[in-house]
């Protein structure tokens, strides 16, 4: 694959650290094709599997999938193989469980993300994290885990242990939601926004325009953008949720919307 092929492959791409991004994984397409190996990214966001599958998707000779170990996994790696070939992510992704005594000091996502990223490992080397009564579970690749193994002894001011699991011993509670349905005046963003987290409409605006909503994990500054239902939004500090349909018009022209809330 020639660089100009690779570039015109990803000039509809505006934003500029994804199009890095799927650059590399066209790399590594290119060496797929050479060497005729499975090959893999390091952890994408769901916004740029999306953009990275409608690339690859015009690709032929190839065939890819998406794994993050886990069906609750957000952040997953992509593999790249030959189309004779099947599909494998043996031996590239692995799950460490972390423990330690929490029973006096609650430790978030923050502080477990934080202690791992402080080894100095980059975050697309880091999958999932789902923290759990007793401690958390860390996906990441096989590339990096006995480096974790040994070297992180503390989260936040807690002592911990990490031990590496088989896929089956992963033990995730399952995810509970509440439903909520609400009536806005459009489909803007900022007006489900407001109606999924009671919050004002102008709350709503400020925090879109601060950049901290994402709608299907893409950051939107847009408040007027209008959404089509399902759309997963989240909002910094307030939560994530799924704005699921559109229940009716009323006769004032308003939206009686539901949605789903994480709790």
């Amino acid at each position: 694959m020639q660089k100009s092929e690779k570039e015109r492959r990803v000039s509809h791409i505006t934003d500029t650290l994804l199009r890095e991004k799927v650059l590399r994984v066209l790399d590594i397409v290119q060496q797929v094709l050479y060497t005729h190996e499975v090959k893999h990214s390091d952890f994408l966001t769901p916004y740029e599997q999306r953009e990275l599958a409608s690339v690859l998707n015009g690709i032929y000779d190839v065939r890819y999938s998406f794994d993050g170990m886990s069906e609750q996994s957000e952040r997953k790696i992509v593999s790249i193989y030959p189309d004779y070939l099947e599909e494998s992510c043996q031996d590239i992704l692995v799950c460490l469980k972390i423990t330690g005594n929490t029973q006096f000091s609650k430790l978030s996502h923050r502080d477990y993300l934080g202690s791992i990223l402080g080894l100095g490992l980059r975050r697309e080397k880091i999958g999932d994290i789902f923290v759990v009564k007793d401690g958390a579970y860390i996906v990441c690749l096989q590339s990096v885990a006995d480096y974790i193994c040994f070297h992180l002894e503390k989260v936040k001011n807690v002592s911990v242990k990490v031990n590496r699991v088989e896929k089956d011993e992963i033990a995730l509670p399952k995810q509970e939601k509440r439903e909520c349905e609400f009536v806005v005046s459009s489909i803007r963003l900022d007006s489900i926004v407001a109606g999924m987290f009671h919050l004002s409409r102008n709350d709503a605006k400020s925090l879109v325009q601060k950049e901290l909503v994402s709608v299907d994990y893409e950051v939107i500054s847009n408040p007027s953008k209008i959404l089509e239902p399902p759309s997963v939004i989240s909002v910094r500090g307030f939560g994530k949720g799924t704005f699921e349909e559109v229940l009716y018009q009323t006769k004032k022209d308003r939206y009686k919307l539901r949605a789903t809330i994480l709790k």
